[in-house]
């Protein structure tokens, strides 16, 4: 495998024997470089095999899968077909246990809402009820004052009166007399607006309601039980008898 002209070269070497270790050297590097030569074919050819080994063998993995998938779709739809009543049967029942619950939440608070209801209303009355209450008695605390004050005045309404009366017996100046008229008209006004009435009494038949009789008198032209005589005046306030009138009554 050496050439001639190499062989030349190393003639003029010194040994002969470097020359034949250099062409055993040669030698072997020639076989191992044939030896992967070799190996780099087979292992070309191994990939296509590789490929069609691979390839035979998802087919039948895809076949065995498919028959495998079939079969776990026919169970599940026979298990389907056998759960199916129990399926439809549960969400009713749970759907009429949710409806009676339900039902019986909305009479429960239908009632509370109706108790509320008539507490709200009977709260509402007594406290109209109170309010009315606390306003007839407010009115009648304010009345009863009123009627404390005039008969505390009633004296000396009297008095005034009286006085007036001796003033026109004795001819005072018409001046002075006009002048008390006047403050009287202007008292018994303010009276009057207050409550204070006086109860009719001379000519009137008697009435123990309103009159006290003191005495009593015949004419035989009059009438019996009618006021001959008052003596002091009565008094209303507002529809009470105030003061009761002291009268004489004609009796045959």
């Amino acid at each position: 495998m050496i050439n001639k002209n190499s062989k030349k070269i190393f003639e003029t070497e010194t040994d002969e024997k470097n020359f034949s270790n250099f062409s055993n050297q040669m030698d072997e590097k020639f076989s191992e470089s044939e030896r992967k030569l070799q190996s780099s074919s087979d292992t070309t050819q191994s990939p296509d095999q590789s490929d069609a080994q691979s390839q035979n063998q998802p087919e039948t993995q895809t076949q065995s899968e498919f028959e495998s998938d079939t079969q776990s779709e026919t169970k599940t739809e026979d298990q389907l077909e056998v759960e199916e009543p129990d399926s439809t049967a549960n969400p009713t029942n749970k759907q009429e246990e949710m409806i009676k619950k339900l039902s019986g939440e909305i009479e429960e608070k239908t009632k509370e809402i109706q108790e509320t209801n008539n507490r709200y209303r009977r709260a509402l009355a007594d406290y109209d009820n109170l309010k009315k209450r606390t306003e007839i008695q407010v009115q009648s605390a304010a009345s009863h004052g009123i009627e404390h004050i005039l008969k505390r005045i009633l004296p000396v309404l009297d008095s005034f009166e009286s006085a007036l009366r001796q003033m026109n017996d004795s001819k005072v100046e018409k001046e002075v007399l006009d002048g008390l008229e006047m403050l009287y008209v202007q008292f018994t006004d303010i009276l009057e607006k207050e409550g204070l009435k006086p109860i009719p009494a001379r000519g009137s038949k008697f009435d123990p309601n309103i009159h006290e009789a003191l005495n009593k008198q015949s004419q035989p032209e009059i009438d019996d039980d009618i006021v001959l005589v008052e003596f002091e005046k009565g008094y209303f306030f507002k529809e009470k008898v105030l003061r009761t009138a002291k009268v004489s009554v004609n009796q045959k």
